[in-house]
């Protein structure tokens, strides 16, 4: 009887020590796992074109505003300014820099009265 508990011992360590393999070859190739995975996903991105970045991008435009103001220069050197209608400003002929692309004329934003 004391020969059949301990081949029951044996064959309970060796499933220990099959899943602690186990478990540390999973843990062992996770990062080259992970690697591919964003590997693979930089090239699907890659594949697509240049990702926009607004934060590595320049915009060129040009900008006229009209106002009408009364400047008043007193004698003793004070002065004031006086909106008597709403300004305007307007930016024409946007260029970005990024995509070479730009706006102009009738496409060109309209900042609005103010």
């Amino acid at each position: 009887m004391a020969g059949i508990g301990n081949k029951r011992g044996m064959a309970i360590f060796e499933y220990a020590a099959l899943a602690g393999i186990f478990t540390l070859a999973v843990v062992g190739t996770q990062v080259y796992v992970l690697r591919a995975m964003q590997g693979r996903v930089k090239a699907n991105t890659d594949s697509i074109g240049p990702q926009y970045s607004y934060a590595h991008s320049n915009y060129n435009y040009h900008q006229v505003g009209y106002s009408v103001r009364r400047e008043t220069t007193e004698i003793n050197g004070d002065s004031r300014s006086e909106l008597l209608e709403h300004e305007i400003n307007a930016k024409t002929n946007y260029l970005d820099d990024f995509s070479g692309k730009g706006l102009s004329g009738d496409n060109a934003e309209r900042l609005g009265d103010g």
